[in-house]
């Protein structure tokens, strides 16, 4: 052991993915490297630091103190390296990297798209990875380092991560054109009292928004149908299942609008605010900039669409 060490990013990296799946095959599955090579890496790191990164059991591993305190130093140090090479291409207008981005279906089906094909366009050294997922699930995603950027809504708490706000958006009382509730321009919540429903089936998310206005309301829903999955309850609405209550980014993505009205819900409101969400610990690489950029921008050009509506005294992102 010397007083200074010689360690490289790859090292660095191998270390990083044994921690994030807890094991030496995983993290050679995810690396795509050989399982004896990445045992003889760390062996080699765990020397040239001269202290025990890991505990080893018969069922896994687990960082020692002194690996913890180092695997957050390594991380940054992954990431300004990153930075450093992206910022020196960047400054001839050259972008390349990986940037996985997270969001609810509902934000998804509108801002992928033409985000995924502008970025295609412009920069194509830059490859984008779209994830749908629940907005209770991403903030956990992005701790683990799993996405670079979520968007989320404020209907849960979210750890302390940086965040800025994109839009607001309201809920929809759904069903087919043909319902007499739905030739109104807006319907109030107690008005839905009575009908029959087909609701997102998961807790949380603008489902929490739905119970706690009936809630408040001192109403019980006519809960006839819970479902998680947005094509299959729309496909059910067109059928004359019932009516939803839904973003009206949803009712937009889909063949099923043809058929379908939508009107807003009011006597409350049910509103709720989506952010964009990245990590603190984390800087902003050239790449991470440019597809911030791209999805404010796209979110502007589909807001109409979507019925998203702007934020005032937004806090933008580092």
């Amino acid at each position: 052991m010397t007083s200074k060490s010689n360690l490289t990013i790859h090292q660095l990296r191998v270390f990083d993915a044994i921690v994030r799946s807890g094991s030496i095959t995983q993290a050679a599955l995810a690396l795509n490297l050989p399982q004896p090579s990445v045992s003889r890496l760390i062996s080699r790191l765990e020397r040239e630091i001269g202290v025990p990164m890991f505990d080893r059991f018969s069922t896994g591993m687990a960082l020692t103190t002194a690996g913890v305190h180092f695997h957050e130093n390594a991380v940054n140090a992954i990431h300004f390296h990153d930075r450093a090479i992206d910022d020196a291409r960047a400054s001839t207008g050259l972008l390349i990297g990986n940037i996985s981005i997270a969001a609810p279906d509902s934000v998804g089906g509108v801002l992928f798209a033409p985000l995924v094909q502008g970025m295609r366009d412009d920069h194509d050294g830059v490859r984008l990875r779209t994830i749908v997922s629940q907005s209770t699930e991403i903030p956990r995603m992005l701790a683990a380092g799993s996405i670079d950027i979520g968007i989320v809504a404020d209907t849960h708490p979210t750890p302390a991560q940086a965040a800025f706000a994109l839009f607001r958006e309201d809920l929809y009382l759904i069903g087919l054109k043909s319902a007499k509730l739905l030739q109104q321009s807006e319907v109030s919540l107690a008005e839905t009292a009575g009908i029959p429903l087909v609701l997102n089936a998961l807790p949380g998310g603008f489902r929490s928004l739905i119970d706690h206005g009936f809630a408040s309301l001192d109403i019980t829903p006519n809960v006839q149908i819970e479902i998680d999955a947005n094509n299959a309850m729309l496909e059910l609405l067109a059928q004359g299942a019932g009516f939803s209550i839904l973003p009206y980014s949803i009712i937009t993505q889909l063949r099923a609008r043809e058929s379908l009205a939508a009107v807003r819900i009011v006597n409350p409101n049910l509103t709720r605010t989506l952010s964009m969400i990245t990590a603190t610990n984390k800087p902003m690489t050239a790449v991470m900039r440019e597809t911030v950029r791209r999805i404010q921008l796209v979110i502007r050009e589909k807001a109409a669409q979507a019925h998203w509506r702007p934020v005032r005294d937004q806090t933008r992102v580092d």
